[in-house]
């Protein structure tokens, strides 16, 4: 045994003759799969066959339940790849790999539809009405039970989604867009729970007075004409102080409902 000093610290050296030291390779990483398979408009998927397709357990598969969820049977070590498969659909593969002991990989699945979906660019005319025959409702004034927006809806990176701009009124900042997701003819617009995902339209029709719209409306989507439910609140705040969001300073109206309509017509 050697022992060196040096001005910064000292330093240990060990010689071992006639030892070879053989490094013991870590234990794989064992890990379950379970997940969710959607659309592209993610809606859950019944119905899917999920299968393993390499390493020991290849064939191993479950099927989807009604709300899109699947559970593979066992457990797997260090990687693996499964394929999502059902009829109208794009098949899904993808590799799989736990990179710490205890956590389980993220494996939700979304699946494209075979035929091409609806493409959505183009400039429309959208309208937010609010549920008329919903009591709760009664408390907004007139002039926030429908709003109307011009929006330009152009395409994300990401295949059958998109992002819808608002124009046409006194926006506040960052609350003028949202996005939407389409599979086939059907129309997922989302600008769900602001306290979730921070996307909301709030718009000031007045200084110091805004409107905010928020929630998740489905559609059916063909012709020029495009109509549907918003299930979420209207908002009305008649005197609200500045701020990263506004403060409402006095008693405001809301509407909570999941018969809210939206029309959106193409120009």
């Amino acid at each position: 045994m050697l022992l060196v000093s040096s001005s910064r610290h000292w330093q240990l050296f060990v010689q071992v003759t006639g030892v070879v030291a053989v490094p013991v390779p870590p234990a794989p990483v064992q890990f379950s799969l379970t997940g969710r398979v959607y659309d592209t408009a993610y809606r859950p998927i019944p119905d899917v066959r999920v299968e393993v397709v390499d390493g020991p357990q290849a064939g191993a598969f479950a099927a989807t339940d009604a709300s899109g969820r699947y559970e593979l049977p066992g457990v797997f070590s260090d990687a693996v790849t499964i394929q999502a498969t059902k009829d109208g659909y794009v098949p899904f593969t993808k590799n799989y790999k736990a990179y710490f002991r205890g956590v389980n990989p993220l494996a939700d699945i979304l699946m494209e539809l075979s035929e091409p979906s609806v493409n959505m660019t183009g400039d429309y005319t959208i309208t937010f009405t609010s549920d008329t025959s919903n009591p709760s409702c009664s408390g907004l004034p007139d002039a926030a039970r429908s709003r109307t927006y011009m929006v330009a809806i152009t395409p994300t990176s990401r295949p059958t989604s998109y992002q819808a701009v608002l124009s046409g009124a006194t926006f506040l900042p960052s609350s003028d867009r949202f996005y939407l997701r389409v599979a086939g003819t059907f129309a997922r617009f989302d600008f769900g729970d602001p306290w979730e995902t921070g996307i909301i339209i709030a718009e000031e029709p007045a200084p110091s007075t805004y409107v905010s719209i928020w929630g998740s409306a489905d559609l059916s989507v063909g012709g020029a004409t495009i109509s549907g439910s918003l299930s979420g609140s209207f908002f009305y705040c008649p005197v609200a102080v500045s701020g990263e969001f506004p403060r409402c300073t006095v008693p405001g109206a809301g509407c909570v409902s999941t018969s809210h309509r939206v029309l959106l017509v193409r120009r």
